[in-house]
Order: structure tokens, then C-alpha cells, then sequence
């Protein structure tokens, strides 16, 4: 499934737009470093989380100086720009997030250092392998070394080592495959990191093993040494192990945790998941839901931020905070609420047609009942077509909340079907933003 909208030179555009010149330095040469993250829907709560998108934007930083490329972005901005993102495309399912940064210049030379572009697709995707267990093989491409190809920057030109490993597993009837370093120990896999077990033991090669110092690999030693009470041995390990372990495992972003059944075609313990790899499964799957260390600060929401430690209230969503002050996002609107909310003198009101049935004559009503009040009455609505604006604008509400970040294009039609300037509704800084999309202000 393609997403409707991709982020490239900082605007969000449609899919099949997202372009390059054939003369790009970063076709030409290689010159650009990605991330791939993990987003997950838990369905119980209507929430979508992003698993630990700060790490891998950091990573992203180191790989940008390590390779002399210019940084465009900060962290938080590039958080932002994702979140955005998920929410043009209505995404409420398990993603992929394929993040790139590049030299972007016609005709460019190797040596080029900008100017540096950051493209963003969020692809659904459930199991990357399709698969429960892998058979893999040990490959006899060497994986690349610090004195030729930096391991640790996670660089587009670094992934021709794993494609090769990968072509040749293939070709011999694997699943995937498993690199050792030039000096013959184990180093990783084709875009996942690598686990054995032995004895009741977790060890996984050094960060100088030449490996990608994996956001899912730190994960997994948290998880073991908080949850197993398991300190995993980082050290070098030995082809021979892997024929010798009780279990292997590999993880990574796109890997999650995933079980090897066989080496060389030689049956790894029972041929599936074991028992440490299975408790390790349930723990990473808790922990990107949000389920599990949540304390931690892995996970980032992306429709509801506002209410994720939100005091609830009966009849309301939950309590947000704005630039007008506190007050409440409902799906009621009933007497009652809004009495409590005219007595209480509520700054704001925000009526949530998005993920309920609320229609405009009901929105129109609550406008009503509180026309003699001070409090100021927003509709989030459904979407963004004009024909479903110029009904919820004509609510008489005193503002308009989109769903979610449009591009230009339905922007602009937007805005001529209504009469009005989206001032503070395109790419760029709008004039106010609110949680789940950006606000602006409708001729009463």
C-alpha cells in the first residue's frame, strides 16, 4: 500500500511526485544516510506510537557528521515533520518509516556537503519477513571495516555490503544471511543485529565488531537486563557459537525480534523460538506499544499527544492546554457538559467530529448554548474537503481544527471554495497548531 503523501524538500507532496534528477550527487555518488523506524497502532487506546524516533534522529545527526554532510534539521523539528506526516496520511496501522538525507545538487562532485534534502515515507507494514524463524547462511562477503566504510553511520552506500550477502543467500535457498568481520567473528546480518544464547546466556558482538550500534539492539539489552535480569555480554563471538547456541536471534527496526531456525542448515535448538528469544518477542512488543517502560520516553503518540497523561473527565475526550488556556476536547454535547463548562468559564471548547458522529446541527446547537459565554467553541472536523468545511463553518463556531496536515494543493482548494487565505494553514510555521492538526480562522 502506497501512503497518499510523502515529505521531500520540506513539503508534503504527493507520492508519485517525490522526484530526483538523474545527475543528483546522491544518485551519482551515494552520498546520503537514512533511518528506518517503527510506528504501532494499539487499537485499545485509538493510538498510534512512534518507537523511539528522538534515538534514531540522533543517529541520524552522527551518520550526517561522520559522512561531512550539512545537518538540516533538528531533532525535535524532524519529530515534528514525521508526526505530521503520519497524520496527512490518516495512518492508523502498523507503519514503517523510511527517513533519508541526501545531497541534493545537479551534477554534484563526490566531495559535495550539501545542500542536504530529508525526504519522509511511512510505508504499512506488519512482519517485515513474513516469516516466524529464519534460515540463514554465513556469507562469504566480508562486512565492510572501519578503515574502509564507517559501520556505525547508517550510509546508503554501506548497504551494497549487505545486498551482496543477501543476493548470494537467496541463491542458495536462505532466508538471510550473516556477515563475519575481516579478522573472522560474527559481526551482523543484512540490516539486523545479531543474538545467541547459550547456557541461559545472552551474548552479541561489540560495537567494534563492525556493526550499526542498533536502536532495536539497545533495546533489547535494556529489556534483558531490566525485565530477565539478564546482563547481555557484548564480546567478540566465533563462528562455532552460532552452531553451538541453544537459540539465536536477530532484531532490528524492521526486524523487530525474530527467531534464526537454522545455520549453515544446521538446526539452531528446536528449530524456532526458545525461551529467552520468545519472553524477549513479548517484551519489545509491549515496550513499542507503550505497554511496558513507558517511563522510559520510547514512545511518542501521534493523534492524541494532549492526552496521553490527561486528567479524563466524564463525556470529554480529555483536558488540553492551549494558548487560550485549559479547557476540554468533547465528544458530548449534551446539557449538562455544557452547563459544567459555562459554569466553570472554560477558556475553550473544542468539539471533536473527527473520530465521532457529531454532525454540524449538533455542533450548531452547542454554539448556541454557549453564544452568551466567554467560552470560545472550536470543531475539529472530519476532514477536509470543502463541501464538509462550508458545512461545520457555517456552525458559527470560532474556529475550524483540521484533521490533519494538508498539502498545498487541498489547501488552496480548500481556501478558494470557502473565500479565504489559509494564512497560517501551508507548509511553514502556521499562526496556531493544535494537537491533532492546525487550526485557522473562518470568516464568522
Amino acid at each position: 500500500m502506497k501512503p497518499r503523501h510523502v515529505l521531500f524538500r520540506g513539503r508534503l507532496v504527493p507520492y508519485e511526485d517525490a522526484r530526483l534528477h538523474v545527475l543528483t550527487t546522491t544518485l551519482k555518488y551515494g552520498v546520503g544516510v537514512f533511518e528506518g523506524l517503527r510506528a504501532y497502532w494499539k487499537e485499545d487506546e485509538r493510538e498510534l506510537y512512534i518507537f523511539r524516533p528522538h534515538d534514531h534522529f540522533r543517529r541520524l545527526h552522527d551518520s550526517l557528521r561522520v559522512t561531512g554532510m550539512d545537518v538540516p534539521d533538528g531533532i525535535d523539528d524532524l519529530t515534528e515533520r514525521l508526526t505530521e506526516l503520519i497524520k496527512a496520511n490518516d495512518l492508523r496501522q502498523n507503519l514503517h518509516i523510511r527517513v533519508q538525507a541526501f545531497v541534493d545538487n545537479d551534477d554534484g562532485t563526490p566531495d559535495a556537503t550539501g545542500p542536504v534534502v530529508v525526504s519522509m515515507a511511512t510505508i504499512p507494514m506488519e512482519n517485515y519477513f513474513g516469516r516466524a524463524a529464519l534460515d540463514v547462511c554465513v556469507s562469504s562477503w566480508a562486512r565492510i571495516s572501519e578503515r574502509s566504510m564507517p559501520p556505525r553511520v547508517k550510509a546508503i552506500a554501506n548497504y551494497q555490503n549487505s545486498r551482496l550477502a543477501m543476493l548470494e543467500a537467496r541463491a542458495d535457498g536462505y532466508t538471510g544471511a550473516i556477515l563475519l568481520t575481516h579478522e573472522g567473528s560474527v559481526s551482523e546480518g543484512p540490516g539486523y543485529n545479531v543474538f545467541v544464547v547459550r547456557d541461559g546466556r545472552i551474548a552479541t558482538p561489540r560495537v567494534t565488531d563492525a556493526i550499526l550500534q542498533g536502536v532495536t539492539r539497545d533495546t533489547v539489552l535494556q529489556l534483558a537486563s531490566r525485565h530477565l535480569g539478564v546482563e547481555v555480554e557484548e564480546r567478540r563471538i566465533d563462528r562455532t557459537e552460532l552452531y553451538l547456541a541453544d537459540e539465536v536471534f536477530v532484531c532490528g527496526s524492521a526486524a523487530e525480534v525474530t527467531a534464526v531456525a537454522s545455520i549453515d542448515r544446521r538446526p539452531v535448538g528446536g528449530g524456532g523460538a526458545g525461551e529467552t528469544t520468545t519472553a524477549l518477542q513479548w517484551l519489545y512488543d509491549a515496550a513499542t506499544r507503550g505497554t511496558l517502560d513507558r517511563e522510559q520516553g520510547w514512545v511518542e503518540p501521534v493523534y492524541h499527544p494532549e492526552t496521553s497523561d490527561a486528567a479524563r473527565v466524564p463525556g470529554c475526550s480529555a483536558m488540553a492546554t492551549t494558548e487560550y488556556g485549559i479547557g476540554l476536547v468533547t465528544t458530548d454535547t449534551g446539557p449538562l457538559l455544557l452547563n459544567h463548562v459555562r459554569l466553570a468559564g472554560l477558556p475553550f471548547l473544542v468539539l471533536d467530529a473527527e473520530h465521532t458522529g457529531l454532525t454540524p446541527a449538533r455542533c450548531a446547537e452547542a454554539v448556541r448554548a454557549l453564544s452568551m459565554s466567554d467560552t470560545r467553541v472550536c470543531v475539529r472536523v472530519p476532514d477536509g474537503s470543502p463541501a464538509t468545511l462550508a458545512e461545520f463553518v457555517n456552525t458559527g463556531a470560532a474556529e475550524i481544527v483540521l484533521p490533519r496536515v494538508l498539502c498545498m494543493a487541498d489547501i488552496e482548494e480548500a481556501a478558494a471554495a470557502l473565500r479565504y487565505a489559509p494564512e497560517g494553514l501551508g507548509p511553514g510555521p502556521p499562526r496556531r497548531r493544535t494537537a491533532t492538526g492546525r487550526a485557522g480562522r473562518f470568516p464568522r
